[in-house]
């Protein structure tokens, strides 16, 4: 299980006149109260959120040897439930961040020790990577104009995929291992 959180701002601060940063405190959204800000009062900033991960997950699987072990059979299956939630702190109709994935993740594979020099296998995995948190879930914007640089999209699918190897390993007086795989992307 694993549960984390990240916060961003980047804003404009105003320089003293021998051209350090000036100091200031912090706010709540984690922004310094020395950025500049609008006449409204509203902060200059490209990005200004907070967001949290919730990871679950768990695994199973089993090794089965048969011919007198010269032949492995693994199967398996992972469980992961990814929650995101946090908040953009700009200003604009994005304001609530959540998403949430579930996804089983069958695994199988196999080995065959044809002779005691050389061993057959294959394996196919199913797998799947969360959508990266800027540019996916967040609204970004640009500073200086301050039109909206990067339209979060909190509704994008997790990228999945499916991967299939087959290969050949030789252990005799020198090792070599040859091999084919072949990855499937989906929503990548």
């Amino acid at each position: 299980f694993d549960k984390w959180n990240a916060n961003s701002a980047a804003y404009i601060q105003p320089l003293t006149p021998t051209g350090d940063f000036t100091s200031g405190s912090t706010t709540t959204s984690g922004s310094r109260t020395n950025a500049l800000q609008s006449a409204s009062g509203q902060l200059v900033t490209g990005t200004d959120y907070k967001i949290g991960f919730t990871i679950n997950s768990f695994f199973v699987g089993d090794t089965q040897g048969f011919l007198d072990d010269r032949l492995k059979v693994s199967l398996g299956v992972k469980y992961i439930d990814y929650k995101v939630d946090g908040y953009n702190y700009l200003p604009g109709p994005q304001k609530d961040i959540t998403a949430h994935f579930s996804k089983w993740l069958p695994r199988a594979s196999f080995s065959v020790d044809a002779t005691d020099d050389i061993q057959l296998y294959g394996n196919i995995i199913k797998s799947f990577r969360m959508p990266l948190t800027t540019g996916t879930y967040i609204n970004t914007y640009n500073a200086g104009t301050g039109a909206l640089a990067t339209a979060g999209n909190p509704a994008a699918p997790a990228e999945s995929s499916v991967g299939k190897q087959i290969g050949a390993r030789y252990s005799g007086l020198f090792r070599l291992d040859v091999n084919y795989f072949n990855t499937k992307i989906k929503d990548h």
